[in-house]
């Protein structure tokens, strides 16, 4: 006990007040100070006070450890998802975001698609000396074979006209021709000489699809309304089901587009026809077909306007 009061005294003694503070100056606070009044009010050991202080110096090192700890787990995981998005954005890019490489080639001539498809295969026309009649044979007859040997997806159909060594893309006439559609003026008049046929291939089965462009929407979708009274004989030949259309087509609307469509007597649909933003003609004979072109012109990646 001795042995504490003079070690108090010590400190006392160490941090006591210089003679400036008698000017009314308040005197310094001391770190021995506090130590001192603390031991001597608190009636501890000076062992008692250097085991809190070590213990407190313990903590906060630990805290400031945790903090490091803490601040290095959240740097892992920031460089974690910023590693995850840039691999995530490389893959959606090569996967959704180039377009489809869409052209045709005959000699110098290249044709791009306006919607690219999944495949394209030709169809070959051989002309020659042949009549109109064996013409449209020729024609059916591969086309009968290349849906057949369609993949699941959507294909296009590149027709080719062939004479000697000189080959052509068909025409929109040329094909209504050969197809033996008696289509009016009304409507071939207002349609682009380019015209694009797909067979869209899934699980459920095939459907044709024929595209085509106009400039002229307002003289082109008049001419699609006068064509409605013919248009089921006409595409027969491409639209199987067309033939089984009854009474006359009526206004129906897919995803908040207008559509014309030709109902069986089952209510199915036995053709249906679409303006897409007012320059494409869409013809098919189901929604499934409608909907995958409705899809493809939405998207930067398919469509080539």
């Amino acid at each position: 006990m001795e042995e504490k009061d003079q070690i108090i005294k010590g400190l006392e003694a160490e941090d006591r007040p210089t003679s400036a503070s008698s000017n009314g100056v308040s005197p310094i606070r001391t770190y021995k100070a506090d130590i001192a009044g603390y031991v001597k009010n608190k009636n501890v050991s000076l062992i008692d006070v250097a085991a809190e202080e070590t213990k407190a110096k313990r903590f906060e090192a630990e805290k400031t450890k945790a903090g490091w700890l803490k601040l290095g787990v959240f740097g892992a995981v920031a460089l974690v998802i910023l590693a995850a998005g840039i691999i995530g954005y490389y893959f959606y890019n090569e996967q959704f975001g180039k377009k489809i490489g869409n052209q045709s080639q005959i000699g110098g001539i290249v044709r791009s698609s306006i919607i690219a498809a999944d495949e394209t295969r030709d169809i070959i026309v051989y002309t020659g000396d042949l009549s109109l009649v064996k013409l449209q044979k020729n024609f059916l007859d591969n086309l009968e074979d290349s849906i057949g040997e369609v993949d699941v997806g959507l294909t296009k159909l590149v027709v080719i006209k062939e004479s000697g060594e000189a080959k052509q893309y068909i025409k929109t006439n040329e094909f209504f021709s050969l197809i033996g559609a008696k289509t009016s003026q009304i409507i071939t008049d207002y349609l682009d000489g380019q015209f694009e046929f797909f067979i869209l291939s899934t699980f459920d089965g095939e459907w044709p699809i024929l595209l085509f462009k106009t400039d002229a929407y307002d003289y082109a979708y008049s001419g699609a309304l006068k064509w409605e009274k013919s248009m089921s004989q006409d595409l027969v030949k491409i639209f199987e089901d067309a033939g089984m259309g009854r009474g006359i087509f009526k206004d129906h609307v897919i995803q908040n587009r207008d559509t014309r469509v030709l109902y069986n007597e089952g209510e199915e649909i036995a053709l249906i026809y679409s303006f897409i933003n007012r320059k494409y003609l869409v013809i098919t004979n189901g929604e499934a077909p409608m909907l995958e072109m409705f899809k493809r012109f939405a998207s930067p990646r398919y469509f080539n306007e």
